[in-house]
């Protein structure tokens, strides 16, 4: 497969030391984008009894292997395509009676704190400059949910 990409040369002529920016490039052998090699899950759950309440904690680890943003999997100078493998953890407690229709839930996500790029774009700007956009994952959170069963 051969993918004609001029436009992205235009926008990086002239920075040294950039390697992929030729009129076409053979694709052949590259990752798909945004599909990491490996990715999963682990999930640890604990339900326990304590003074008359139902107690369930969970936690969570979710983790990917490195991935590729462009179909060209340029990773060189600041406009690298690549994402390095990563790791999210998110935990949670709910509290209930055996015999209630509520709950209360105290959760947190991305409890380490830690961004990573989920999508990106290079685009061109006035004057051949070049950017990156990039989405990120949301910083960590946590709160409380109160619920009921009907």
């Amino acid at each position: 497969m051969v993918f004609a990409e001029n436009w992205f040369c235009d926008v990086r002529g002239g920075r040294p030391g950039l390697t992929d920016c030729v009129p076409d490039n053979d694709l052949s052998g590259n990752r798909l984008p945004r599909t990491p090699e490996f990715t999963g899950s682990i999930t640890y759950r604990h339900d326990l009894a304590v003074a008359g309440f139902d107690v369930s904690a969970q936690a969570t680890l979710n983790f990917s292997s490195s991935f590729f943003h462009s179909i060209t999997n340029f990773d060189e100078g600041e406009f690298t395509s690549k994402e390095d493998g990563y790791e999210n953890l998110n935990a949670s407690i709910r509290v209930t009676r055996p015999d209630a229709d509520w709950y209360i839930d105290i959760w947190g996500s991305n409890l380490t704190d830690e961004q990573h790029k989920i999508g990106q774009n290079v685009a061109g700007s006035v004057g051949n400059l070049g950017f990156v956009l990039g989405e990120y994952t949301p910083p960590r959170m946590y709160g409380v949910k109160f619920g009921v069963n009907f």
